[in-house]
């Protein structure tokens, strides 16, 4: 698809070869020496991305992605650090890709189309949430079918047999006979509880219903629904305390747990299953906050790299294995319920998020003093 894409490299001949290879591939270019041009072209051109060095006569990298980023008309063009510095610091420019030189024509031509791609899906709001509904759908349509075929196979052998032994049984086959049907129950029950859980996920299309939620028991459907991704690649630990109830969606907090879940699986070496550890913590924390911890202690994440986790479309993952778009809604999730993600990590040695929220009482509390203030405001007038 035809692009206006700016590249702005102070090396003449590295511009030069960077414009030639974009121009044949069709997109309509201009090629920059310095950090200042760059930023009047942005501003006379409106490019669909810049291709971007940091090292920079007269104004840096560092600088043009500063003025950028403040200037509302700019801020939304994608940009593409490329860059022979390969430090932390220079791999945080705020940038929307960061790749490190020499690099080929094709890594070049990717970059540009995937940024562009992804700046316009931003410009969707509502359609970050739709697509990463459909991949939580994806892994919990995955886990259905196992976790309900064994009790329900269960199930029928029990009834098949109770039936068989009903026509032959008499008075001193009645233990046997409460044994099959407790454990034809029990198998039923099971099949009840991944329905609830299944209907409490479905919630979350209506966001404004919200009700008062146990956010450990909201942990723990999120934990029978992803159990099966879990069960094979590491040991679940849980450590269920008292956690006081919050005011919000039910199936929208399952999501963003689901989510959690998943992505500390992800996280976890291929080798090494036997020492895998996911640990999901509830409680209450010092302000009295409903909490609830999911903790991995597989790859981390880089310190340069914490303050972006929550970015649309902004992903650590290896390729196909994330959308970059759930850190981004759970944290949308649960900032609109007035709570807060906490993250730590520490490259090699595992991650922890830790969602708090508010208690109920101090949740509708705080909203009843809102309206009172707005009502006694209007009294007023």
């Amino acid at each position: 698809m035809h692009r206006r894409v700016l590249v702005v490299e102070d090396d003449a001949d590295l511009r030069e070869a960077l414009v030639g290879l974009l121009v044949a591939e069709g997109h309509e270019v201009e090629g920059v020496g310095d950090g200042r041009a760059a930023l009047e072209s942005m501003r006379a051109r409106r490019p669909d991305v810049v291709v971007l060095d940091l090292m920079l006569p007269i104004m840096d990298g560092w600088e043009v992605l500063a003025v950028q980023r403040s200037e509302p008309g700019l801020a939304e063009i994608p940009v593409v650090v490329v860059s022979g510095n390969a430090t932390p610091v220079a791999a945080a420019a705020h940038a929307d890709l960061y790749l490190v030189k020499p690099l080929d024509a094709r890594t070049i031509m990717q970059a540009v189309t995937d940024v562009v791609s992804n700046s316009e899906r931003r410009r969707h709001p509502a359609r970050l949430a739709h697509i990463e509904r459909l991949a939580a759908i994806g892994t919990l349509a995955a886990g259905i079918s196992h976790e309900i075929t064994n009790p329900l196979t269960y199930l029928l052998l029990q009834l098949k047999k109770t039936r068989a032994f009903v026509g032959k049984a008499n008075a001193n086959d009645a233990d046997e006979l409460d044994d099959m049907l407790a454990g034809a129950i029990e198998a039923a029950e099971r099949i009840s509880a991944i329905a609830h859980d299944v209907a409490a996920f479905s919630r979350a299309d209506d966001a404004s219903e919200r009700e008062i939620v146990d956010l450990g028991e909201v942990a723990r459907c999120a934990i029978r629904l992803v159990r099966h991704r879990i069960q094979h690649l590491a040991m679940l630990e849980t450590d269920d305390g008292v956690v006081p109830p919050v005011f919000g969606s039910e199936g929208r907090l399952v999501q963003v747990f689901m989510n959690l879940l998943v992505n500390a699986t992800q996280a976890l070496p291929q080798e090494g299953a036997a020492t895998h550890v996911i640990r999901v913590v509830s409680g209450t924390d010092d302000a009295g906050w409903a909490f609830v911890e999911v903790a991995d202690n597989g790859r981390g994440i880089p310190g340069h790299l914490l303050g972006r986790i929550f970015e649309p479309f902004f992903t650590t993952k290896a390729a196909g294995e994330g959308t970059g778009l759930g850190l981004a809604l759970c944290n949308d999730i649960v900032s609109a319920l007035g709570g807060e993600i906490l993250v730590a990590s520490e490259e090699g040695r595992g991650t922890r998020f830790r969602v708090r929220l508010p208690p109920a009482a101090v949740t509708t509390g705080s909203r009843a003093n809102r309206d009172g203030a707005d009502d006694q405001s209007g009294k007023e007038e």
